[in-house]
């Protein structure tokens, strides 16, 4: 037997660059989604866009000196409606948000369950525990946020135009200049920050990673002394993670102010421009209110639609690769129909090689047999294969060459329940 039988790490297999999409809308199939929920969600978010355009309306009646019941009536319902839906909405989409990580972390767990054992010699368990939270309410907050949100914001946006060009089609440009500032700044700062923000988690998962690490080993650290030596590299490591914050902290501080300054050349050219246009006789005082209200919806519909979305489809592009990796796993196979409770026999080792995934042979051309109703002792050195010995038992890995038998049936058609 060779002298070690340790595993390498393997780092994760690099993702798909192409048909992420495909895999998304695979994951999506393979979840069961609470479809009812959803559909209220989307419903809710359009009654929403609708109140949200007929607010503005009923104000600028108003103004304008519509001062009948019927006009001063229809503005309070519409105030009460709205408060009641936000109220309603939060409610439903909770909920929505609930049922989707439910069951995006059910699909997850169960798949994980299946796996084979060989899997996690290659994953990390924190980076398994990573794609179980993290991912999983990455890809619900981008199908219930994002994806339920554009046909309202779509709804939102052509609204509002039609409501500003049927005042004055200068109102629609001066709303569509006010928004072109939306594509560039937050596209900016969106790039920026998720870098940063990239680096950041990368530092505090390698924290985590070597305090899950740590904490599990703290029996032979301080066998063999070495409690000073974990301590230098924690404390590097809590370093390395403070000075990246503070450096994200004065990058984030920058951006916010060119968020700030981007808001405030935005109001600029709204009072401005509205002056202009009331002074040049092109608009009514009730028209420049009912489009200063319109146009933080118009920006909003706008980002939502387009730069939010850009960085929402980033983020979960990398999570549908991640837990699409899982899936693609095959699952660990169930072996034949044989009942070891009804079989029996020797155990024999016939030629059997064996190593990890990514290194050395741990075992070469072994061949040995244990009697069936007899007492065998395997003996030797830590690293000298006696726990490989077991995991090629217990079918946690395929012999690299040989096979292993059990009454002279490959142990392969055992049914696995019943072999363990």
């Amino acid at each position: 037997m060779a002298k070690t039988n340790e595993m390498p790490e393997t780092a994760l297999k690099p993702p798909r660059q192409k048909g992420v999409w495909k895999d998304f809308w695979a994951l999506m199939r393979g979840v069961k989604l609470p479809w009812i929920w959803l559909a209220l969600v989307l419903l809710f978010n359009l009654f929403w866009a609708q109140l949200t355009l007929m607010i503005p309306d009923a104000t600028a009646d108003i103004v304008a000196g519509d001062l009948r019941a019927t006009t001063i009536i229809t503005f309070v319902v519409l105030l009460f409606v709205q408060t009641l839906v936000s109220g309603v909405q939060s409610i439903v989409n909770s909920i929505a948000n609930y049922k989707v990580d439910l069951n995006f972390q059910r699909f997850v767990l169960k798949k994980i369950m299946r796996l084979p054992v060989a899997f996690y010699d290659k994953n990390k368990a924190d980076e398994l525990i990573s794609r179980t939270t993290d991912d999983t309410t990455t890809m619900r907050s981008f199908l219930v946020q994002d994806l339920l949100a554009i046909p309202s914001n779509i709804y939102t946006l052509v609204g509002v135009l039609a409501a500003l060009f049927l005042n004055d089609w200068r109102l629609v440009v001066l709303g569509l200049l006010m928004s072109a500032l939306t594509f560039v700044v937050p596209i900016i700062t969106a790039r920026i920050s998720f870098r940063w923000n990239d680096l950041m988690q990368g530092k505090l998962s390698g924290l985590t990673g070597y305090l899950a690490e740590g904490l599990q080993n703290i029996p032979l650290t301080k066998v063999f002394v070495q409690e000073a030596r974990e301590i230098r590299k924690g404390l590097k490591v809590i370093k390395e993670l403070y000075d990246t914050r503070i450096k994200y902290l004065f990058i984030n501080s920058g951006l916010g102010v060119l968020s700030s300054a981007q808001e405030m050349v935005s109001l600029l050219l709204n009072v401005l421009g509205g002056v202009y246009l009331i002074n040049a006789g092109y608009i009514t005082l009730d028209m420049w209110i009912e489009f200063y209200m319109f146009s933080n919806t118009l920006t909003g519909a706008i980002a939502a639609l387009f730069p939010q979305l850009w960085v929402s489809i980033k983020g979960v592009q990398g999570s549908t690769r991640r837990i699409s990796e899982i899936a693609a796993e095959p699952d660990e196979t169930k072996g034949g129909s044989l009942d070891l409770r009804t079989q029996g026999g020797d155990i024999a080792f016939d030629h059997v090689s064996f190593g990890y995934a990514g290194g050395p042979e741990v075992l070469q051309d072994l061949s040995f047999t244990i009697p069936q109703g007899k007492t065998t002792a395997i003996i030797g050195r830590s690293g000298e294969g006696k726990s490989t010995l077991y995991g090629l038992l217990e079918r946690f890995y395929q012999p690299k060459d040989g096979k292993i038998t059990v009454g002279g049936q490959d142990i392969d058609a055992y049914n696995m329940h019943t072999w363990r």
